[in-house]
């Protein structure tokens, strides 16, 4: 995995937010869904306890419905609430039976309630609220001051043998889940710590390289024209440059370079701009194809002087697109520049496709110039990148101009891609989304 092609101060940023935010989603997360199963689901709750500790799993089960038959009847919950819990009751073998104003409502299948009665009235008495484990069995019995409702509970199934019950097993379940919640975070924070460390260290590695590689393709790009001025003013001085032709052809050479040179400090500086997040962009809807038409009408002869070829295939559409006229333009030229740079012959043909794919919009640059071998593909768009590996012909541009692409179309919430052309040169491709 990478991260995207952005600054490495955005990547630090980034990073130390997912190192926070993430690892708090998680614990919100497992504790949102803890809490919500056990809010709304009495057998979640069960199966928790049977997790925790099977063994006394009925016991710690029986208490805790009984805690909360308490609870609805005294916050007077519908009827089927409070049933649900007596049939969680039933499946441990106890008997439950509900009582309003003297009235049954509601009894266990099969149970005899007078038996029921006279059962927990000789264990309990006349106490309102009380049960009583023994080894021989279990009786409870509640009446709700509010509401008048009585709720009977009664087995003959020994549970634990006298002393066996833990009274604090609310506490303990607790910490067992709270206890299981952290670890399961923290492991998960140590894990997503480490790969995320392991993430940015590989691209600050990746940067570092990048960084190296700009420096030299800078030291290099400046010196090769600052060695060649120096060399004509030599041959000036030295007299090597003895008639007029000389002379003029000397200084037209210096010229020359130095608009190379200045070329590569503008490109250089425009894409520190987008690199540092300092341009903003003037946006502004566009049908993509007349933008297209306009375009290649009015550069079409420019293009053509410098030996370029330019065409517009495709159907027209209305789709539009938001961009920045003046960095879109800035985009189209250096595609094109590329494909001048590295033509085949004395003529490149480029081919300008527009297509519309659903909610996006693909732009085709295609020529029969040099091509670029698959592998070097993904290359292009790197800041200081040539083909000419040995970066002798500085002419050909500064290596930023497929960069610059890049990172204009990125700002544009674009993509922009590059393959082979069916006829052996260079297809950049640029997707964008439509409004």
């Amino acid at each position: 995995m990478k991260l995207p092609n952005i600054s490495i101060r955005k990547r630090l940023l980034i990073a130390n937010f997912l190192m926070v935010f993430v690892p708090v989603c998680l614990l919100t997360l497992i504790g949102g869904l803890a809490f919500v199963g056990l809010k709304h689901s009495d057998s979640t709750r069960y199966k928790l306890l049977m997790l925790i500790s099977p063994e006394k799993s009925s016991i710690f089960a029986t208490q805790y419905f009984l805690g909360e038959l308490r609870i609805k009847v005294e916050k007077n919950k519908p009827l089927h609430k409070i049933i649900s819990i007596c049939h969680l009751l039933e499946d441990q073998g106890i008997n439950t039976a509900i009582i309003k104003d003297s009235e049954l409502i509601y009894k266990t299948e099969n149970a005899e309630l007078r038996l029921m009665e006279k059962d927990i009235h000789h264990l309990l008495g006349r106490t309102n609220a009380a049960e009583i484990w023994t080894e021989d069995g279990f009786a409870f019995r509640y009446t709700s001051p509010k509401n008048k409702i009585t709720i009977l509970a009664a087995s003959d199934r020994s549970f634990f043998k006298r002393g066996e019950i833990h009274e604090n097993f609310v506490k303990r379940t607790a910490e067992i889940i709270l206890y299981s919640v952290l670890t399961i975070t923290i492991i998960l924070i140590i894990f997503l710590g480490r790969y995320l460390a392991k993430l940015l260290s590989e691209q600050i590695a990746r940067y570092e390289n990048n960084r190296k590689e700009l420096i030299a393709g800078i030291s290099h790009d400046l010196a090769t024209p600052l060695t060649a001025i120096k060399g004509y003013i030599s041959g000036l001085n030295d007299g090597i440059a003895n008639t007029e032709e000389k002379r003029k052809h000397y200084l037209k050479m210096m010229l020359e370079t130095a608009d190379n040179m200045n070329n590569l400090v503008e490109s250089l500086f425009l894409f520190s701009k987008f690199d540092l997040g300092r341009i903003e962009l003037q946006l502004k809807p566009v049908v993509i194809y007349d933008y297209f038409v306009d375009f290649v009408a009015d550069k079409r002869s420019y293009f053509a002087e410098r030996n370029l070829n330019l065409t517009l295939t495709g159907k027209p559409i209305t789709a539009k697109v938001e961009i920045d006229y003046l960095q879109f333009s800035r985009v189209v030229e250096n595609i094109l520049n590329n494909s001048i740079k590295y033509r085949r012959g004395e003529i490149v043909d480029v081919e300008i496709n527009i297509q519309q794919m659903s909610n996006k919009i693909k732009i085709s640059f295609s020529d029969n110039g040099l091509g670029v071998d698959a592998e070097n593909l993904p290359k292009l768009f790197e800041s200081f990148y040539r083909t000419d590996k040995a970066r002798s012909n500085v002419s050909k541009g500064s290596g930023l101009g497929l960069a610059i692409v890049k990172q204009i179309i990125t700002a544009l919430n674009g993509e922009v891609t590059a393959e082979k052309s069916n006829s052996g040169g260079l297809t950049i491709i640029i997707t964008l989304p439509t409004l």
